[in-house]
């Protein structure tokens, strides 16, 4: 809860440089940078913000593969954009929360952007990156949603065109405002709303997986047969090499409701 966890601790950048460039040294191709609030970074020292971090990273020696753990669409400025221009190694995978896609229950759950807001660095992200696979979050049955804000959210979501969408039913957690406000939704019809919206996600993630389709991507693999592209899609493959931390070209060829298949190039 954010109400616990204190104020923005950001690590010395030399310390988080040195420890990237150590992984690197003992073979590790790709590297996340992660965070409670990740783009807060550098706020409490003045020393580096996120987007010079990005820049340093992407940029050592030997390093393939930079990504990023979710981010927040007010990070998305001219200087984060910049920093995505300037950093080839930087993976198209975007997890931009969103949470609603209504203005009513983004600002119930007191969250600092709009709509229209998360719609142009969506936008602005995927001018600089067209083959980028944006990734959210969702909740459903935020107290005070009324259907017609849940609908909203719907079709906000079907706007997007998210490669995938983790959704979750409101949970009240013990002390936090939340919990407490009026008009809290019934389980059996926030239940009802996660069905419709996991229903939309699973078909908005199988037009992005077709859209792979024919397409050649860089595949760095977890084992013989299965790796993750830039855009953060498995993909599988059948091979009698070991490909193990290999990043191989790969032709994409099929796809199932959950992954990509392909053949080595």
């Amino acid at each position: 809860m954010p109400y616990v966890r204190g104020g923005i601790k950001s690590r010395p950048a030399d310390e988080i440089l040195a420890q990237a460039r150590s992984f690197i040294a003992s073979g590790t191709m790709e590297i996340v940078l992660t965070g409670i609030q990740v783009a807060s970074y550098g706020h409490d020292t003045g020393e580096l913000n996120f987007s010079d971090l990005i820049k340093r990273t992407a940029a050592l020696d030997g390093l393939k593969r930079l990504r990023l753990s979710s981010i927040d669409p007010c990070a998305v400025d001219a200087d984060f954009l910049r920093a995505i221009c300037e950093s080839p190694t930087l993976c198209s995978h975007f997890h931009l929360s969103l949470q609603s896609g209504c203005d009513a229950t983004l600002e119930r759950m007191n969250r600092k952007y709009s709509a229209a807001q998360y719609a142009k660095a969506a936008k602005e992200l995927r001018e600089i990156r067209p083959d980028a696979a944006l990734t959210t979050d969702v909740i459903v049955g935020f107290p005070g949603e009324s259907e017609t804000d849940f609908n909203e959210s719907l079709a906000f979501v079907r706007e997007m065109k998210f490669a995938k969408v983790h959704v979750f039913e409101f949970s009240a957690r013990e002390g936090t405002p939340a919990a407490k406000f009026p008009q809290q939704i019934l389980p059996a019809e926030k239940s009802a709303r996660g069905k419709i919206m996991r229903k939309l996600v699973a078909e908005l993630s199988r037009e992005f997986l077709q859209k792979q389709i024919g397409k050649t991507l860089n595949v760095l693999f977890e084992n013989t047969e299965k790796g993750n592209s830039e855009n953060y899609l498995s993909v599988k493959v059948k091979s009698n090499e070991n490909l193990v931390n290999l990043i191989k070209s790969v032709k994409i060829t099929a796809c199932t409701d959950e992954h990509l298949t392909g053949k080595l190039i």
